[in-house]
């Protein structure tokens, strides 16, 4: 009569793919296809396999687009005597997911892969000195992190392409007007990480006809965050992308970062 628990657990398995439906080059522009930059990054662009009625060259198909997250929280209330409770809980969460049409991708293979970690864990303490008083005691804490990263992690310089990055972080987001989109996704590698303590306590007192409450709060953030950017070029048209002649392009430089405390 002392110790009361419950445990918990919850998972979620989504094994689901999203529907494409996109324009895409033909055999004959494929092949009228002469630099070797575009040569290679058209490989990315899946093959038509199905022509409209316009006459346009299309990919239809799916991508998976999967979530996986787990749970587990356990709650514990002990009476350490007749007048003095200690209760605790604490939470854990992993939740990965894939979004493979990010920042407007309309082919399989890329899009982003993201890792979030939650954590909250609390704990009370409650004494009865009698009738009239009561003292509470709480310290509380909680985490959250987040990372995201492309898919296809590749190295643009890999691909003749010189765009201020030399890692293997993803390609840069390549958007044609009125064709495609693949790539990057633009600013990832990703990532923060937020964490909040607070210790409380109050002490309450009956008087009478009247209510007491004291107490006092500390309270304390930390926060991180980095971020950076593959950048994106913008093509008029599917006949400037064979070219190689886009007509934008734009990144940040160089990678970010950022602490709260």
């Amino acid at each position: 009569d002392k110790t009361f628990f419950f445990f918990a657990y919850e998972g979620i398995r989504q094994r689901q793919q999203v529907n494409l439906n996109s324009v895409v080059l033909s055999n004959q522009q494929r092949a009228s296809v002469t630099d070797p930059v575009v040569g290679r990054l058209i490989e990315f662009v899946p093959r038509a396999n199905f022509v409209d009625s316009s006459g346009i060259s299309r990919f239809v198909g799916t991508t998976p687009a999967n979530v996986e997250l787990d749970q587990w929280s356990i709650d514990i209330s002990h009476n350490l005597s007749p007048t003095d409770r200690l209760h605790g809980y604490y939470m854990i969460q992993r939740d990965d997911r894939n979004e493979p049409t990010l920042l407007g991708n309309t082919v399989p293979g890329f899009g982003d892969i993201r890792k979030n970690f939650k954590q909250v864990f609390t704990l009370n303490l409650t004494n009865v000195f009698n009738n009239q008083t009561v003292n509470e005691a709480r310290f509380g804490f909680n985490r959250f992190s987040f990372v995201g990263s492309a898919r296809a992690q590749l190295n643009p310089v890999s691909f003749q392409i010189s765009d201020g990055i030399n890692e293997p972080i993803g390609l840069p987001q390549i958007n044609v007007a009125g064709g495609f989109n693949f790539g990057g996704p633009r600013q990832v590698p990703q990532g923060r990480g937020d964490t909040g303590f607070v210790v409380s306590d109050t002490l309450s007192h009956l008087s009478g006809m009247h209510s007491i409450k004291v107490g006092g709060e500390f309270r304390r953030f930390y926060a991180n965050f980095f971020m950076t950017d593959v950048g994106a070029f913008n093509f008029a048209s599917i006949a400037a992308f064979i070219q190689n002649n886009a007509n934008s392009f734009a990144i940040t430089l160089p990678n970010s970062s950022a602490s709260i405390i």
